[in-house]
């Protein structure tokens, strides 16, 4: 598991410590001082020194409990806690990294440590724990008005072209090497095929190949003959990669080396 290093962060502290994790993989730590106040310290690297933390700041309050903290969904984190009024009282950012709302005083009678939850269900916001004055678990959530609109995820990154590449696995079918058969080893799901090239050649010379595809039930599909090095022969368009290739030698050559490149995307 490796070797374990405590970093002294300093401050004066009476309550456990609350963590969080950012958006961008930096860790932000929250504690009560000796002045019931809320502190937050967060760090900007890991080399193990503490001036990879920020220090302590106070966003003020008056606390009575531990903390709980959740990121929210504006990417911003948000801090549960108990007031000296027995309230629940939280304070909260608008983005990541951002400024930190004033406290707000949510529900009374709750005693002891709140816990807070993040819910990716209907109300996509926390969801806070409680044990009320009577003693009983009690749980707070927004109503479906007051429920935050979900920040959309970034578009996904598209696919790069794929450039043609040999991507069909050959083998011999035959012992003078006059035929191969081979298949697309993992075919990429929904890819088509934009042509395929003859680069087989040798001693600068090109050898002629007559290329079939065939479907899953062996119907053939494509049988072209390739002549040229220079055309891309797009008679293959539009054909999944799956099934069977077969290369048959129409050239005479004693020695071959097939090499037949898919345009695919």
């Amino acid at each position: 598991m490796g070797d374990w290093n405590w970093v002294y962060l300093g401050g004066a502290i009476t309550s456990d410590p609350a963590a969080a994790f950012n958006d961008d993989g930096t860790v932000e730590v929250f504690v009560r001082g000796t002045d019931n106040a809320l502190y937050h310290n967060w760090n900007n690297s890991w080399t193990g020194h503490p001036s990879d933390w920020s220090g302590w700041e106070s966003l003020g309050g008056i606390l009575t409990s531990n903390i709980s903290v959740v990121k929210n969904a504006y990417h911003g984190l948000e801090a549960f806690v108990r007031g000296n009024d027995n309230h629940l009282y939280h304070i909260a950012q608008s983005k990541q990294h951002g400024n930190w709302s004033g406290w707000e005083s949510l529900v009374g009678g709750i005693l002891y440590n709140p816990v807070a939850v993040f819910s990716y269900d209907s109300f996509f916001s926390p969801v806070v724990f409680a044990r009320g004055i009577d003693g009983a678990l009690n749980a707070l959530y927004p109503s479906a008005s007051d429920s935050p609109t979900p920040t959309p995820p970034p578009p996904p990154t598209p696919p790069p072209t794929p450039n043609p590449v040999d991507i069909i696995m050959w083998n011999s079918a035959s012992s003078d090497k006059t035929k191969y058969t081979g298949s697309v080893i993992s075919p990429p799901a929904g890819a088509k095929v934009t042509g395929v090239k003859n680069d087989s050649i040798i001693n600068n010379v090109l050898v002629d190949y007559n290329l079939t595809h065939q479907d899953g039930n062996q119907n053939v599909k494509k049988d072209v003959a390739m002549t040229d090095s220079n055309i891309t022969y797009t008679d293959f368009n539009g054909l999944g990669l799956d099934g069977t290739w077969e290369a048959t030698r129409t050239s005479l050559s004693n020695t071959t080396s097939l090499t037949v490149k898919v345009y695919w995307k």
